[in-house]
């Protein structure tokens, strides 16, 4: 009968070997598949995440009611295909507004047109009225200067001659009284006659002079008179014609909202920008909401992305749409995807991000499941 402790020192040994002889075949099998994949290019797994390549928007145009939702988050959508309706009752009534509005600017536009043409008509008249009293005023000045005047003092060539007589007679009666056959009371008569004569001719030419100086003043004024009611024509005829200019830009503002309102009428439905998934549908029925709020977000589904962190020994080995292999293995995905982007600064972490993107023609849903990459990396010489 053994011992107790011969018993336990076999049962150790026994186990020893059996650790032993794993360990050299394990040994062995790392070092023969270490010894195929020399030939092999060295490979580095990453893991990132998949998510949409693009995703697009859909807010509201303006501020609306949802009357009824027609999607839901997870629905696969056509373009143009309808989300939601709107609630139509309020834009029928602003419709109904701009209408009135429309009417009432389409009637002004005419009311003012009309006015421009009316004053282009008096100004017409009145630049040709004033063009003919022009020439009547010339004749008329014409025809006083060739009639008479009777009385000496309103002509100063009438006055003159009359100055110029007295002048002969008093040289004449002088004449005389040197001969001693007129009375000297008669030459100073005629010499009074030559002052009184001068004494008209003088008023005369004032007369003349003060009435040709008021005809010319006259003249002006009249003259003025009507460049100035032409000038008044023209102003409010430029007037009418801003406002004319003003009336019309609102008139087309007015039919812009107008089209707008109509065309929002004709279709209540809020529809997708694009074919994709609805990612994000936050609205209900019932629901107020303000221009630009959000509605929904749709993603495409027939191309995916994973986005990877690169170490830097191995980014500048990659380059743009070059190929790489990525496995989905929640989905049973194996595909080969294309480097879309590599960033040009690392991250925090040091790493370069790099964006891949694959073909989903199935329209899989893997945004959010994880993804392994390998990307071929450079070899790495024995260290010493």
């Amino acid at each position: 009968m053994e011992r107790p402790g011969t018993l336990t020192s076999r049962r150790v040994g026994v186990t020893s070997g059996v650790i032993l002889a794993i360990a050299l075949v394990t040994s062995g099998f790392l070092a023969k598949r270490s010894a195929e994949s020399n030939d092999q290019p060295p490979v580095e797994g990453l893991v990132g995440l998949v998510s949409a390549t693009e995703i697009d928007t859909v807010a509201a145009p303006f501020a609306v009611t949802i009357a009824q939702v027609l999607a839901a988050v997870g629905d696969e959508l056509t373009a143009n295909q309808c989300i939601a309706r709107r609630d139509i009752t309020e834009e029928g009534r602003s419709a109904a507004a701009l209408a009135v509005a429309l009417e009432t600017s389409q009637q002004d536009v005419g009311f003012r047109e009309q006015a421009i043409d009316t004053l282009e008509r008096s100004l017409h008249r009145l630049a040709t009225k004033t063009a003919d009293l022009t020439d009547q005023l010339t004749i008329a000045e014409l025809q006083v200067q060739q009639v008479p005047l009777r009385q000496a003092r309103d002509s100063p060539d009438r006055a003159r001659a009359a100055y110029e007589q007295a002048q002969v007679r008093a040289r004449r009666a002088e004449d005389l009284s040197k001969a001693g056959l007129i009375a000297q009371q008669e030459v100073e008569d005629a010499r009074l006659g030559v002052r009184l004569a001068a004494d008209d001719l003088a008023n005369a030419k004032q007369a003349s002079d003060a009435a040709a100086k008021l005809q010319n003043l006259e003249m002006a004024q009249g003259r003025a008179r009507r460049e100035l009611a032409v000038l008044e024509q023209r102003q409010k005829v430029a007037e009418q014609e801003a406002a004319l200019a003003q009336g019309r830009l609102q008139l087309k503002g007015i039919q812009m909202r107008y089209a707008d309102a109509q065309a929002a009428l004709a279709d209540p439905c809020i529809r997708a920008s694009r074919a994709g998934a609805v990612m994000e549908l936050p609205v209900s029925a019932g629901e107020h909401l303000a221009a630009g709020a959000l509605i929904a977000r749709i993603g495409r589904l027939d191309q995916m992305a994973v986005h990877v962190d690169v170490a830097p020994d191995v980014v500048n080995t990659l380059h743009v749409d070059a190929q790489v292999q990525i496995e989905v293995r929640a989905a049973g995905v194996t595909t080969q995807a294309r480097i879309r982007s590599i960033a040009p600064l690392p991250n925090d972490a040091g790493r370069y991000p790099v964006q891949l993107v694959f073909p989903n023609p199935s329209h899989a849903r893997l945004a959010g499941q994880a993804a392994q990459t390998w990307l071929t990396v450079p070899a790495r010489g024995p260290r010493s």
